[in-house]
Order: C-alpha cells, then sequence, then structure tokens
C-alpha cells in the first residue's frame, strides 16, 4: 500500500482506521441477513387526508416478517445507528471528511457533502398518528428510534405513549413499520456510500496501523468493493 506521509497532522488516527475497518466489515455481514414477508400480502391504498382535498395515496402492506431474519438485520444495522457504537454513522462520517481534508481532496469533500445532505433531506419526514384526542408525531429518526428502542430491543418506558396509539391497531401499525423499513433501507444504502469512500480511504495508507489492520493485508480493494453492491434490501413475497 502506498504511504502517503500526512499522519502527523492527525487526532488518533490509528483508532480512526479501525472504525472504518469495523465498519466495513460490518456491511459485509449484511451480505449474509435477508428478510421477507413470509404471509401474503394485501395492499391497499389510503387516502391519507380526506376530507376532498387533493391528496397522494400511501400503499400499505399488510404481513408479517420473518421476526427472527428481521431481527438478526436489524441488529447488524443498528450498530450504523447508535451513537455509543464507532460504527455510528456520524463518526464514521466525520473520519471521513477529516481525512478528505488531510489529502486535500477537494472531489471527495463534496462527494461526502452531497451524501450527508442528501441523507438529511431523507430524514425531514414526519408523520402523524391520531386517535381521539391523542396525538403521536414522530420524525423519520424518531421512527427509527421508536422501533429500535421500544419494540425490537428495548421498552423504552418514556415511549410508552407511541406504543399504545401505533401498535394497538392493525393499520397504523403496518403504516408505521412500512416507513421505518423503508427509511432503513435509505439509511443502509447511505451507509454503504459511507463504506466505499472508506475503502478508499483505508487503500491510501494515511492511517497509522491500528489494531486490527491485520485485516488490510488480507484483503485487496478489487476483493472487498464488489460485494459492497450487493448489500440486500427487505422484499415482499
Amino acid at each position: 500500500m502506498e504511504k502517503t506521509d500526512i499522519t502527523k497532522k492527525t487526532r488518533n488516527m490509528a483508532h480512526d482506521e479501525d472504525s472504518l475497518i469495523v465498519f466495513v466489515i460490518r456491511l459485509m455481514q449484511l451480505r449474509g441477513k435477508r428478510y421477507r414477508w413470509s404471509s401474503p400480502v394485501q395492499t391497499l391504498s389510503v387516502d391519507l387526508e380526506g376530507k376532498g382535498k387533493p391528496v397522494s395515496l400511501s400503499t400499505i402492506r399488510f404481513g408479517t416478517p420473518d421476526t427472527d431474519e428481521l431481527v438478526s438485520y436489524l441488529s447488524v444495522v443498528r450498530q450504523f445507528w447508535l451513537q455509543k457504537e464507532p460504527t455510528y454513522h456520524n463518526n464514521i462520517a466525520g473520519i471521513l471528511f477529516n481525512a478528505a481534508c488531510l489529502l486535500a481532496d477537494t472531489e471527495m469533500q463534496q462527494r461526502l457533502k452531497g451524501l450527508r445532505d442528501g441523507f438529511k433531506e431523507q430524514s425531514s419526514c414526519s408523520y402523524s398518528f391520531t386517535r381521539g384526542e391523542k396525538t403521536v408525531r414522530l420524525s423519520n429518526e424518531e421512527m427509527v428510534n421508536f422501533w429500535f428502542n421500544t419494540f425490537y430491543f428495548h421498552t423504552d418506558l418514556n415511549r410508552l405513549r407511541e406504543a399504545e396509539l401505533i401498535l394497538s391497531h392493525d393499520f397504523t401499525r403496518e403504516f408505521a413499520r412500512q416507513h421505518f423499513e423503508g427509511y432503513l433501507d435509505r439509511f443502509v444504502t447511505y451507509s454503504r456510500q459511507l463504506g466505499i469512500e472508506a475503502l478508499g480511504v483505508l487503500w491510501k495508507g494515511i492511517f497509522p496501523k491500528g489494531s486490527l489492520h491485520y485485516l488490510l493485508d488480507d484483503h485487496t480493494y478489487k476483493e472487498i468493493r464488489p460485494l459492497l453492491d450487493r448489500l440486500p434490501q427487505h422484499s415482499p413475497t
């Protein structure tokens, strides 16, 4: 690997190298994790606004995903989502942007900004759930946190009000789950794009060797790069 002598200007870049390596490894783990809807799916177009106003139609799919496979898939994806993880997507983006600045790679800086801005734009949607006098409003990010922290992996007692309103009715539950999974697919796509940038940085040799550097010696860029193009997305059956 070609070595670029800029490491003296950096923060703990050996740790940064390890974070990027683990991030790529986790992405590759997704290749073996697929899930499908295990029951026949009914499609229903729903008027979300009503009252005679022009509306757009949303497709709600009623079915049950294969729970074990879905949880296995989510257990990897949430490592890109949780702030406490070294593979947290904002942490990875920061490492990559720092590397781009050190390399004076303005094209990479612009690519990273474009990826970040595009993902932020996708995160701007929000959804309201109303029953009687109760209303819950969740952004896309809050929707992901709701499913991760209230339904699949934890029980957040502070979110029980949302849980009662969303989960106690078939329509609101399936509507919320569809948008959760759709947004998560876009998040995985964003993470894969960061992974491709991470691969390029790792093989530029700008980092002092971290604890996991030996893994780079066992593989080549050309071996790993095509694998990131084959990450699964959920699909109904």
